[in-house]
């Protein structure tokens, strides 16, 4: 199971929109998620991702920075847990009756 991260900061607008296409994948993928406030964190998080916030790692990698939305987060856990895009989208986000034309 993936362990993400999400490096925010009070008052972010980008960093709510993050959260909120982050709650909605959780609907969809399994993960564990880490909020981080780079303020309140201080020190060598404040300086690596304080200019940066939003900022999304995935196992320990940076995997998206500034805008994070629902389609880069659902992106980036089909990718890393090996299903394909379309197959994730398939099983997970539209009904099979969508897929007809």
């Amino acid at each position: 199971m993936p362990h993400l991260v999400l490096y925010t900061r009070r008052g972010c607008g980008l960093c709510s929109e993050g959260a909120q296409a982050l709650a909605e994948a959780e609907r969809h993928f399994e993960f564990v998620l880490r909020a981080v406030d780079v303020d309140v964190a201080g020190g060598e998080i404040l300086r690596r991702f304080g200019p940066e916030v939003p900022v999304l790692e995935i196992d320990g990698e940076v995997a998206l920075r500034h805008r994070i939305d629902l389609r880069s987060v659902r992106r980036c856990l089909a990718e890393r847990s090996g299903v394909g895009l379309v197959g994730s989208l398939r099983r997970r986000w539209w009904p099979v009756r969508a897929w007809r034309a």
